[in-house]
């Protein structure tokens, strides 16, 4: 499996000697800890073996979510229409099929979509033979699972949710080829730095700066780039290690702490070039608490007017209402009354749902620039266009 693939590292241990309920009660350990979510699912529909498998784990939920499956039958199962069955099966481990079939677990194809319920999303991957695997993800540790009573309003949020995704997928993502560079980073806060094999800094653009000046997370130390948290300076040394010396390596993907348990999602990209002494790479480093600016886009979103989106904006960066009403010179009364007209809206409960909805439609941006390229998937003439369309600073 290539680096190249979003969920390679998550997925490692499909491709280890554990047995299957192990080894995917491991990969979604490793989502929950990738998108700081409480829980998560995973369902796969395996039709390349004699028998065809489908198979379905959790973790961090409770009896409800697991019954919603159960009694699938008689409600609208999000995942499939076909699939019936919904067990693990012993009679063979996931590293078995993984290993005969390396095409299996790479991403041919991604996306996300509303799972039916308020708060949570699905990826959806596909190998090449047409066999698929599903994660959810969810992001509120305190509201409850589905129950049989929910059956009727759990796809609430779904069309607003649906709605807003393709919306800001339209946005970002109009023109993908070889030698254009996509709007996203013209539409989100995405900060470009290029530097040396050793991690010496070469150029960057104007977010990659306000990056370093604020020292928030990443900062520039002896004109070369270090991560403030000493783990994910060492995870930033050792995938700049692994994408020059593998051949098939071209890019990682490494989440790096900052303060108030937020991070940032960055992207390695080696540039490789004929001479060993041009080897540079680019990060590319998308803040996924700060990705929607435009005031103008969560009015479009959510119907949100000016004020209530200014509003949400601070609320979805994490800002505090107290700070929120002393910069706006209002109550704190007002602030919240505005908060709540906003979760309505969106069809949310709380600050931390509306932080992961941004954070979500960062991944999102993510996975589409991920899946571009099957075999490179920067080019250094798209390296150059990078630098010329976001107006690089040396």
């Amino acid at each position: 499996m290539e680096s190249h693939d979003i969920f390679s590292s998550v997925l490692r241990p499909l491709y280890g000697v554990d047995d299957t309920q192990y080894s995917i009660q491991r990969v979604l350990n490793n989502i929950n800890a990738l998108f700081c979510v409480s829980s998560s699912s995973l369902s796969l529909r395996i039709s390349n073996t004699k028998k065809p498998v489908d198979l379905i784990c959790h973790t961090g939920v409770d009896s409800f979510f697991s019954d919603f499956y159960l009694k699938k039958r008689s409600y609208h199962d999000p995942i499939s229409e076909r699939v019936t069955r919904y067990e693990l099966d012993s009679g063979f481990t996931m590293a078995d099929l993984c290993n005969q079939d390396p095409e299996w677990g790479k991403v041919h194809r991604s996306s996300f979509q509303s799972f039916g319920y308020k708060d949570a999303l699905l990826v959806n991957f596909y190998s090449q033979n047409g066999d698929r695997g599903i994660l959810a993800v969810r992001s509120d540790p305190r509201r409850g699972e589905f129950k049989v009573a929910d059956s009727d309003t759990i796809s609430q949020l779904s069309p607003l949710l649906r709605n807003a995704l393709h919306v800001h997928l339209q946005l970002c993502n109009q023109s993908l080829n070889e030698t254009d560079i996509p709007d996203a980073f013209s539409n989100s806060a995405t900060a470009i730095i290029n530097i040396s094999k050793s991690g010496r800094l070469i150029k960057m653009n104007s977010e990659g700066h306000g990056i370093l000046v604020r020292e928030d997370g990443i900062l520039l130390l002896n004109n070369h780039i270090k991560m403030q948290d000493s783990h994910s300076h060492f995870q930033f040394k050792k995938s700049l290690v692994d994408i020059f010396i593998a051949t098939n390596q071209c890019t990682k993907l490494i989440k790096v702490q900052r303060e108030r348990d937020r991070f940032y999602l960055v992207r390695i990209v080696a540039n490789n070039s004929t001479s060993l002494n041009d080897h540079n790479a680019t990060l590319i480093i998308c803040d996924p608490f700060h990705n929607v600016r435009s005031e103008s886009i969560l009015c479009t979103l959510f119907n949100l007017t000016l004020r209530e989106a200014n509003v949400a904006t601070h609320l979805g960066n994490g800002s505090k209402l107290s700070d929120i009403a002393t910069q706006n010179g209002v109550s704190i009364n007002t602030v919240k009354s505005q908060r709540n007209i906003i979760y309505e809206k969106i069809g949310i409960r709380n600050q931390i749902q509306l932080v992961r909805i941004v954070c979500y439609l960062e991944i999102i941006v993510e996975t589409e620039i991920q899946t571009l390229h099957e075999n490179k998937w920067i080019s250094s003439s798209l390296h150059d266009s990078i630098f010329q369309k976001l107006n690089i600073d040396k």
